[in-house]
């Protein structure tokens, strides 16, 4: 029996009905250079959080960011090039892989899963397309591929440089716990297309939980972050060099100077039950040492 396909809305992930037009036109450039692709960035962000509590952006903005996979570097340029020569996209502030769909300013980012820079990618979307990916059907017409949840987290994780902190490393922090925390604690609420990977683990977990009288609250969000950590390891964690980049930045945000951080910022995020969880030092700490997946070993 087919799984029921997940819409979402335009207007749910913030965008204007000129999507349909932009889309269109992406989806014929990426057939023409047989690229594959998938959602990723702010949007897939807010895609997760409207598929598991139906929640939709405060602000709207006419944003949409793609994993692009071709055969080379060169053809990476020569999708962009094509997409300007269409006279539909223009180059936005001078980056290459960004466009301006300028009849609606739409922009559009285009991340390559070859690097264009000669050097080692760390950025994990290389691992990511080797994964099965969920679809969506956006709008009316268009159906994507849209990056896993332990994809968009291992690749929030993979894109830090802690040389210096900066302010949205925080804000990724705290939007990985809460994603966590929404998954596993509204699991019955949760499209069976999207809950079917984790399902047999969280009904050990509950058993487990029940066995040990354990609260079901904040301790959903630690094992969830364990079950993600294990996911990650199993399917995406393929080199030694990813490896090594992903739990040296775990281990750079356990550090004293940035949990600190999380003492001087109030974080809050909504729940599924549209409440607001503040996040603090000890819940960071928590959710990271079991995003290890060292717990479930």
């Amino acid at each position: 029996m087919k799984e029921k396909e997940i819409e979402i809305g335009y207007r749910s992930l913030g965008l204007s009905a000129c999507a349909t037009d932009v889309l269109f036109m992406l989806k014929h450039g990426f057939s023409i250079f047989d690229a594959d692709y998938f959602l990723t960035g702010e949007k897939a962000d807010v895609a997760w959080q409207y598929i598991l509590y139906n929640s939709n952006p405060f602000i709207a903005k006419n944003y949409l960011e793609f994993a692009v996979k071709c055969a080379s570097r060169e053809q990476v340029f020569e999708l962009v090039s094509f997409f300007e020569r269409s006279r539909c996209f223009s180059r936005y502030r001078n980056n290459p892989f960004t466009l301006l769909w300028e009849r609606d300013q739409f922009i559009v980012s285009i991340v390559p899963n070859v690097n264009t820079h000669g050097d080692e990618d760390t950025s994990g979307f290389k691992e990511i397309f080797l994964t099965k990916l969920p679809k969506v059907k956006l709008g009316e017409i268009h159906e994507l591929k849209l990056c896993s949840l332990e994809g968009l987290i291992f690749n929030k994780i993979c894109s830090w440089d802690w040389d210096e902190i900066q302010f949205r490393y925080l804000e990724d922090m705290a939007d990985i716990i809460q994603l966590i925390c929404i998954l596993f604690e509204n699991e019955s609420s949760i499209s069976p297309t999207i809950f079917k990977p984790y399902k047999k683990q969280i009904k050990s977990l509950f058993k487990e939980q029940q066995q040990n009288q354990r609260e079901l609250s904040f301790s959903w969000c630690i094992d969830g972050a364990a079950i993600i950590g294990q996911r990650i390891e199993h399917k995406l964690l393929l080199n030694e060099k990813i490896k090594v980049h992903y739990y040296s930045n775990i281990s750079r945000c356990l550090e004293d100077r940035v949990l600190n951080l999380f003492d001087q910022i109030n974080f809050e995020r909504m729940t599924g039950t549209t409440e607001y969880m503040t996040i603090d030092r000890s819940d960071v700490k928590l959710v990271f040492e079991y995003l290890k997946h060292e717990h479930l070993k």
